[in-house]
C-alpha cells in the first residue's frame, strides 16, 4: 500500500486526497497516481479519477485499410467503441466487413440502376422516384477498388452485362454503378462478306478442278478406244476408183493399118 504523506513547500500537497475509482485512489496504481490532490492517469486511462478507458488508443483495432479510401472506421458500417466495432444492421464481423444478407439485396436496386443509369423506364414509374443516391463509375475496376462486400451482376434482354454495388453508411444507402454495359461483340460484316466471296471462289475452283479431271478421264478413255480400234483394223492397199491418171494412150487405126 502507498504510504500517505504530505509534501510541498508548505505541506499543502498530499498523495491521498484524490478522487476514487472502484474504491481506489485514481483507480489504483495500475490506472493512475494521486499527485497533490489530482489524479495523474497512466497510458490508456483518462478522467478526473482515471476511471475511464482512453478509447483513442484502441481506435486502430477498428480501422480497415481500403484501397483508394485509406483507413476506414469499422468498414463504414459501424462505430468504434474502445476498439470494438458496433455494427449496423445487416453487417457483422470484427470490423463490420461481412454482410451475409447483402447478396440477396441486389434485386432491390436493379430497377433504380436501370432507370437512373441506363434510362430504362419501368412499368411503375414511381420506382425511379424512390431510388437512393447512385454514383456512376467509368469502369468495373473502379467499382472493385471500393472493395464493397457484394458486386451485383445482371444481364439485360440484349445479352449485355452491367455491374453495380451498394453500401449502407449510418442507415443511408448509396449505390455505385458502372455506367457502361459489357455487351457481346456483333458480327463482323466485312469478315462475313469476305468469307462468302471466298466460299464462292473456293467452290468455283473445286468445280473447275473436277471438270478438268472429268474431261481428262473422258479424253483418255476415248484415246484408248481409238488405239484399240486402230490395232484391230486391217488396212489394204487398193486402187482408188476415183483416181484418174495424168496421161492416156490412144491408138490411131490408120496408123496401125499402114504399119501392117
Amino acid at each position: 500500500a502507498t504510504t500517505e504523506k504530505y509534501y510541498g513547500q508548505y505541506c499543502q500537497c498530499s498523495n491521498f486526497n484524490c478522487e476514487q475509482s472502484n474504491n481506489e485512489l485514481c483507480g489504483g496504481t495500475a490506472q493512475g497516481e494521486c499527485n497533490c490532490g489530482e489524479c495523474k492517469c497512466k497510458e490508456g486511462y483518462i478522467g478526473s479519477n482515471c476511471g475511464e478507458i482512453d478509447c483513442a488508443l484502441y481506435l486502430p483495432k477498428c480501422l480497415t485499410d481500403v484501397e483508394g479510401r485509406g483507413k476506414v472506421n469499422c468498414s463504414d458500417h459501424g462505430t468504434c467503441d474502445c476498439g470494438e466495432c458496433k455494427c449496423e444492421s445487416f453487417y457483422e464481423g470484427s470490423r463490420c466487413e461481412k454482410c451475409p444478407s447483402c447478396a440477396g439485396r441486389c434485386g432491390d436496386y436493379q430497377t433504380c440502376v436501370l432507370c437512373k443509369v441506363f434510362g430504362v423506364t419501368p412499368n411503375n414509374a414511381t420506382l425511379c422516384a424512390n431510388c437512393p443516391t447512385i454514383e456512376k463509375l467509368s469502369t468495373l475496376a473502379k467499382l472493385q477498388e471500393l472493395q464493397l462486400p457484394t458486386t451485383c451482376q445482371e444481364t439485360d434482354d440484349e445479352g449485355c452485362t452491367y455491374y453495380y454495388s451498394y453500401q449502407n453508411i449510418k442507415n443511408v444507402t448509396r449505390v455505385y454503378a458502372v455506367e457502361n454495359k459489357d455487351c457481346p461483340e456483333g458480327p463482323d460484316v466485312l469478315l462475313i462478306v469476305l468469307a462468302v466471296i471466298g466460299g464462292i471462289v473456293g467452290i468455283g475452283i473445286i468445280l473447275l478442278i473436277l471438270w478438268k479431271l472429268l474431261t481428262a478421264m473422258v479424253d483418255r478413255r476415248e484415246y484408248q478406244k481409238f488405239e484399240q480400234d486402230r490395232a484391230k483394223s486391217k488396212w489394204h492397199r487398193e486402187k482408188n476408183p476415183l483416181y484418174q491418171p495424168a496421161t492416156s494412150t490412144v491408138q490411131n487405126p490408120t496408123f496401125v493399118g499402114s504399119k501392117s
